[in-house]
């Protein structure tokens, strides 16, 4: 089991520092065990051995993170820390605290990027035209400026901040449609959505217009399989369709070998 979460010096500050030892030492283990979308995969006798806690103490820590805290400074889900999963638990605010950066980090990282733009202004080619001997206009790279500045254009605005996370709540309202079911468009759920929009994406110059249209008919398709199933219902949920692994999985169910069934 490997991991990586920041731990910021405010957690001795938060609710959650005024938990007994036993439930502090969950915490701590959960954190230091979350995959980068924030899962944490385990069974409750597992975790309480590699915590060092009873069971008992264990199912209490998992209690506990699971119900409203008025205390919480996160006031999504109620203060609620962690949702349960099939396979572990997704800690809710993970991705909001990952993307959190201290000033000194700040710091490097602008002068990471501004070195960044000096090498690659001081590497970059000059272009001649054939004529007067000055940088020519119109060329960059041996392509003509306005392609590169629509396909950088087209890039951009495809897999915008804006432009993923409208695309992630039309989905999330599909799901609920569908599925009969009320998520709200929290961190832990959006994120996981973009997620796989932009792995979609990534694949092959997909538009984003196609990743939503292939999640689309993930849900649908887990919807008709499910959907009457009373046990395997409660998995319509955005931690289990669209986790990293799983949701590969599904997307691969999608579409039949020639002659075949599904694969």
């Amino acid at each position: 089991m490997s991991g990586y979460t920041k731990l910021f010096s405010s957690i001795i500050t938060s609710s959650i520092w005024c938990e007994d030892d036993a439930t502090l030492r969950v915490w701590i283990a959960i954190l230091a065990s979350c995959n980068p979308d924030g899962f944490v995969e385990g069974s409750v006798p597992g975790f309480a051995n590699i915590a060092r806690v009873t069971i008992e103490q264990m199912e209490a820590a998992i209690e506990r993170f699971s119900s409203p805290d008025p205390h919480s400074r996160t006031p999504d889900n109620d203060g609620r820390r962690i949702e349960a999963i099939d396979g572990g638990w997704v800690v809710l605010n993970y991705a909001r605290y990952r993307a959190r950066r201290d000033p000194e980090e700040r710091r490097r990282q602008v002068r990471e990027a501004v070195q960044r733009h000096r090498d690659k202004k001081r590497n970059q080619p000059v272009i001649k035209n054939d004529y007067d001997g000055l940088p020519n206009p119109d060329v960059s790279h041996g392509k003509p400026k306005s392609e590169v500045r629509s396909q950088k254009s087209k890039k951009e605005t495809t897999l915008s901040s804006r432009s993923l996370r409208s695309a992630a709540r039309r989905l999330l309202a599909f799901l609920n449609d569908k599925a009969e079911r009320h998520y709200q468009d929290v961190d832990a759920h959006m994120n996981m959505i973009m997620a796989r929009l932009k792995d979609l994406a990534a694949r092959n110059g997909h538009s984003l217009d196609d990743a939503e249209a292939d999640c689309r008919s993930v849900i649908a398709f887990k919807v008709r399989e499910w959907g009457s199933d009373e046990e395997m219902s409660k998995y319509l949920r955005p931690a289990t369709l669209f986790n990293a692994t799983k949701f590969a999985s599904y997307h691969g169910e999608l579409y039949k070998p020639p002659g075949g069934r599904r694969s």
